[in-house]
């Protein structure tokens, strides 16, 4: 059986306008030792549905929000197991998400992404347990999330 993604919240804001809407996957197989739960912070929003789409293929239940604001709140209402940031961001930088986020939850896997090699090695010190370099392979994304689940940060 093969589910779909599903809306199951979205944002508004002051004036009733959605600025940002939560998907999740329903998995229709116990997870067994997986993780589950990934929640991918991307402003640019072509980046980010594919890199949704491709989790979702890899049977990952995926929450998702377009800048570091949103994300966190989507971090406090579902804490998820891992987190995947871009680092340059308006509404809210990753590198101000990833403090936040160390802050909230130490044990949290911290994936941080950018096409800029400096941030991503601020970022590794700041609080990231792994960094991937813009432009990167699905499969380097989905190695990354389970070397946090089966290894040490």
């Amino acid at each position: 059986m093969t589910a779909e993604p599903q809306v199951c919240g979205c944002f508004r804001s002051a004036r009733g306008t959605v600025i940002g809407v939560v998907k999740t996957w329903e998995l229709d197989r116990p997870i067994n030792g997986v993780m589950s739960d990934v929640l991918l912070i991307e402003d640019n929003q072509v980046l980010r549905q594919q890199l949704y789409e491709g989790l979702v293929d890899a049977r990952y239940r995926v929450y998702d929000a377009e800048n570091g604001l949103l994300g966190l709140r989507l971090f406090e209402q579902h804490r998820p197991a891992v987190v995947v940031t871009d680092l340059i961001m308006d509404g809210g930088e990753g590198i101000e998400s990833i403090l936040t986020l160390r802050q909230l939850d130490r044990e949290v896997g911290i994936i941080a992404i950018s096409g800029n090699s400096d941030y991503l090695n601020s970022s590794a010190k700041l609080g990231a347990d792994r960094i991937l370099l813009k432009p990167f392979r699905m499969d380097d994304l989905i190695a990354a999330i389970e070397s946090l689940d089966n290894g040490p940060r």
